[in-house]
């Protein structure tokens, strides 16, 4: 399967200590790691360096966020705001 790693694409981390945990990529650094924020444990001035396969890439992509990234102009509540729109993948129930 080939997933595409987009800067403003939502995504969940799926090993260490913050598994579970949703995110923002915010920066790609390779193509085996990813820099990813959620605004308020993980301030964009100081990102998480994970490695592409332990996240999980989420239907939900922001472009806006992309742009602002790119323009250099983004905020951690920019960030916290458009996860909060997002769905919580803790929050979900598997429904067989």
């Amino acid at each position: 399967m080939n997933v595409e790693y987009n800067i403003g694409r939502v995504c969940v981390s799926r090993a260490g200590h913050d598994k579970g945990e949703i995110f923002m990529i915010i920066g790609l650094q390779n193509e085996n790691y990813l820099l990813i924020s959620d605004g308020k444990r993980r301030k964009i001035d100081k990102p998480k360096k994970k490695k592409a396969r332990h996240v999980i890439c989420q239907k939900e992509y922001f472009p806006e966020i992309a742009q602002k990234i790119s323009a250099g102009c983004i905020t951690d509540s920019d960030i916290s705001k458009a996860l909060k729109t997002c769905e919580d993948p803790r929050q979900t129930t598997k429904e067989d």
